[in-house]
């Protein structure tokens, strides 16, 4: 074990200098542009760049109370069946007087042998840069196509942060939970001499012995110290497609796709990483299409059928119409938890089921190791939070809804509307089981579907 060395300590606005709990970035500069050049009658060209920003003066309501809040807890009373003694508050505070909150008195011994939180001193803003090049061409018969390309990069983005992790230097290496990695787990968690014995009452750092692992820290006097910093990053670019038909001859229609990659360096791999890990976003969505419809019968006056029907045929006969929503959507990347020990190879099977979502097989885990049951506790981790081939379930939802109008004197109408919502009654299965502890590793287990079933429903309105 290293040279145990106590430092740090938590600073309070107002007392350790400055009367701020950080200071506001000023004078940032934002600067956008957009041109539009008309390249024939009918085509368009737009293209545009310009740098957005997070963090505009007051960010964040909260307030950190460290000295300031205080927990006291009341002992409980059992009777002789073994049920626990109802409290009552005009008695319980008189065994177990309140612990009165201290402020900053304690200044930068506050909260010792605890976890603490504190504001960064000098955040930067977030940055968005968004740049955007399109072509819009117009079409016979009302038709209308376009594409563009869509780009961000996001830099200075605020993510959490603990400056008290382990060291890497100290975690397992070995993903074959060998001997080798008990051995360590073993000299990490041994219960040591606590040099902050009797120093820190009300706390688990005031007993005898601590585990040697809290004496490993850089700062061994508290728990987790959990700050922020500005290293995130992120990069998403997309190439997006429309057709769109203006309503004309009883229908309009509307499809677009788009094409995306998303990915991001906001979070750590391992606590004590120097930098984020770049990797797929918990949002990419590589494939998004979206067809949508609408489509009026040609029935009653002013249509192909029935133009010269009188009021009654009409109100029975005309002002219908079908509505459609089509959405396919692939699923976003799946989350591995920490106990994921990968050994290569790929992860994805083809034909997905319930029962067998990603291939299992590629992992170690506690169900398929039967050589020991050591667990990664302290595991240096390579293996990255997401991969973009492991994915939730696709949406693919259809909505449809039937419209009658009967109109009444000049423009009051009324609508009737039957809508069915997830017409084809297509289930979004729930994110898969990701812990390899779990019996159904790799398995959705979970006994309802993540959205709506078929639904029915009817309404009414009156339009004037």
């Amino acid at each position: 074990m290293p040279q145990l060395s106590v430092k740090g300590g938590l600073m309070f606005a107002g007392v350790d200098g400055g009367s701020g709990l950080y200071k506001t970035p000023k004078n940032t500069f934002l600067p956008r542009v957009g041109v539009a050049y008309q390249l024939t009658p009918k085509t368009i060209i737009r293209a545009g760049v310009g740098l957005f920003g997070g963090f505009l003066g007051e960010r964040r309501g909260d307030v950190i109370q460290a000295g300031y809040s205080q927990t006291t807890t009341i002992g409980t009373t059992t009777l002789a069946s073994g049920a626990p003694m109802a409290q009552y508050w005009d008695t319980a505070f008189i065994t177990t007087p309140p612990i009165d909150p201290v402020g900053n008195a304690n200044g930068r011994q506050t909260a010792l042998g605890n976890a603490i939180s504190f504001f960064n001193q000098n955040p930067a803003v977030s940055k968005q840069l968004r740049y955007q090049i399109g072509v819009q061409r117009e079409l016979r018969g009302g038709w209308m196509v376009e594409a563009a390309y869509v780009g961000n990069y996001g830099y200075n983005i605020e993510i959490n942060r603990n400056i008290n992790a382990l060291p890497a230097q100290y975690l397992n290496t070995d993903n074959s939970r060998s001997a080798a990695m008990i051995a360590n787990n073993t000299f990490l968690t041994t219960a040591v001499t606590n040099p902050f014995a009797g120093l820190l009452p009300g706390t688990s750092f005031n007993n005898p012995t601590i585990a040697r692992q809290q004496l490993m820290r850089p700062y061994p006097a508290f728990g987790d110290i959990t700050t922020t910093n500005n290293d995130g990053k992120s990069w998403y670019s997309a190439g997006q497609f429309g057709v769109q038909k203006r309503f004309s001859k009883g229908y309009t229609l509307g499809v677009s796709y788009t094409y995306a990659n998303w990915m991001q360096a906001t979070e750590y791999l391992n606590a004590a990483d120097a930098n984020p890990t770049k990797m797929i976003s918990d949002l990419d969505v590589t494939n998004r299409l979206s067809v949508s419809g609408i489509y009026e019968l040609p029935f009653g006056k002013g249509h192909r059928f029935g133009s010269n029907a009188n009021g009654i045929t009409d109100a029975f006969i005309g002002g219908w119409q079908i509505q459609g929503v089509y959405t396919y959507q692939t699923g976003f990347p799946i989350a591995f938890s920490t106990d994921a020990f990968y050994n290569g190879g790929a992860i994805a099977i083809d034909q997905k089921t319930t029962t067998k979502w990603f291939d299992t097989s590629v992992f170690t885990s506690i169900l398929n190791d039967t050589s020991t049951n050591a667990t990664p506790v302290n595991h240096l981790r390579t293996f990255p939070t997401r991969t973009t081939d492991v994915r939730r379930d696709s949406i693919n939802s259809m909505d449809l809804s039937i419209l009658k109008d009967v109109r009444f004197n000049g423009d009051m109408r009324l609508q009737l509307r039957l809508e069915f919502i997830n017409v084809l009654n297509e289930p979004y299965f729930p994110a898969p089981q990701i812990n390899p502890q779990q019996a159904p590793f790799g398995q959705v287990t979970a006994s309802n579907q993540a959205n709506y079933a078929r639904r029915a429903q009817v309404g009414v309105k009156l339009l004037f």
